[in-house]
């Protein structure tokens, strides 16, 4: 067999890998939320998984696929979204084959009565940084992050405390690659210029909500062009708004509702 057979091409545009421009790693464009694996938040109508439907799910979505990009966030279902895919990625022993995102700036204690001291816990400081780094390396049993996204911008830390901190963890190793979330294009830029002038590394990802009804088109892809980021959608459905006659005709039959996590009406 010849060393330099081309690889087959994949079924769909689902199968092929992107680059971000500031980052050279290539992964897939489908990426796995992992606000769908963990077993808390039921209590705010974001129903439940197991520990072994979550598994399942993982084992799912990793057939057929070359790596797998994975989306846990820190604070998401009080941490066990993080536990779950930490412990199924360990069982099967893939971690390196894994390209795994988690944020910071949420605060993870909120549900936890036994913190008293809930504000160091959270926003974009380099105390709440370092203590959500700690926890994620810990839940998702692994010594890095291939990606860590900025959950969202707190206007009372400097982008020069984002991201000096950043790239410490970058240089420990910690860190691979730095995005954010749902930022204002005036931080994304001064994030990036602030990183030219310093040598730090560079914001490569960009995740905001993108659907009919919230556009990304007038500012956030522009910016996105010139600053070399990376594009990384959610919330393409608007929370379930977006949804089929039939799907809708499905949820009354069933009596299953749709997501009220944002508003107490799924319709």
């Amino acid at each position: 067999m010849s060393l330099f057979i081309a690889p087959a091409q994949p079924p769909s545009k689902l199968g092929r890998y992107h680059l971000s421009p500031n980052a050279g790693v290539h992964v897939l464009s489908l990426k796995l939320g992992g606000v769908s694996v963990g077993n808390k938040w039921d209590d705010v109508s974001m129903g439940t998984n197991s520990k072994e439907d979550s598994f399942k799910l993982l084992d799912a979505f990793l057939d057929d696929k070359e790596n797998l990009s994975i989306l846990p966030i820190f604070s998401v279902r009080d941490g066990t979204s993080e536990m779950f895919i930490g412990k199924w990625a360990e069982k099967h022993g893939i971690r390196d084959q894994l390209f795994i995102t988690t944020k910071y700036s949420p605060n993870h204690t909120t549900c936890n009565p036994s913190i008293q001291q809930k504000i160091l816990y959270s926003r974009t400081n380099t105390k709440a940084l370092n203590v959500s780094l700690i926890e994620s390396l810990k839940k998702l049993h692994t010594t890095y992050i291939d990606l860590l996204n900025v959950h969202f911008w707190d206007f009372d830390t400097s982008v020069e405390e984002v991201m000096q901190p950043l790239h410490t963890f970058i240089l420990q190793g910690k860190v691979l690659y730095l995005g954010i979330s749902d930022a204002p294009i005036s931080v994304i830029a001064k994030a990036n210029q602030c990183a030219h002038d310093h040598s730090l590394m560079l914001l490569s990802v960009y995740q905001g909500a993108w659907n009919v009804l919230e556009p990304l088109e007038c500012d956030i892809i522009p910016m996105a062009r010139d600053q070399g980021v990376a594009l990384a959608p959610w919330n393409i459905f608007a929370g379930g708004k977006l949804h089929s006659n039939t799907e809708e005709e499905w949820h009354w039959q069933t009596g299953e509702n749709g997501c009220t996590y944002v508003s107490s009406s799924w319709e």
